[in-house]
């Protein structure tokens, strides 16, 4: 079926930026760059407070479009069924560690809602 086909190119295209997109922390970062981490942390959170970026978690931020990206995998992962952070790992192949601050980020949001070792979505995609 073609319309099937063209499903999964578009979801390993996503699954594919996402991979290679996962955000560094600040603290990796600023070694790239060379760059003491706190400066680094306040011109992140001046991109932060114009809409440029979004703090998920303490070192960890994310350009809205890519979170949106993330959100719409979560939604086809969990609209009707509940996932594990393991799922969601698997899925967009964004390690352990940062999958959990993306999802913790979400629940805050109140987009998915954690019910002990799963997760489930409640509300539409916060990014768009």
């Amino acid at each position: 079926d073609l319309h099937l086909s063209l499903r999964r190119q578009r979801q390993m295209c996503i699954r594919d930026r996402l991979r290679v997109m996962q955000a560094p922390s600040s603290g990796d970062l600023s070694k790239t760059l060379k760059v003491p981490q706190t400066d680094l942390e306040k011109a992140l959170n001046e991109l932060v407070k114009n809409g440029l970026l979004i703090n998920v978690a303490k070192h960890r931020y994310y350009p809205p479009s890519q979170l949106s990206e993330i959100a719409k995998e979560v939604i086809e992962l969990g609209t009707e069924t509940e996932f594990s952070v393991a799922d969601f790992r698997d899925v967009t192949k964004i390690g352990r560690n940062v999958a959990i601050e993306i999802l913790e980020y979400f629940d805050n949001k109140g987009f998915t809602r954690r019910d002990g070792n799963s997760r489930k979505v409640f509300g539409k995609n916060p990014f768009e």
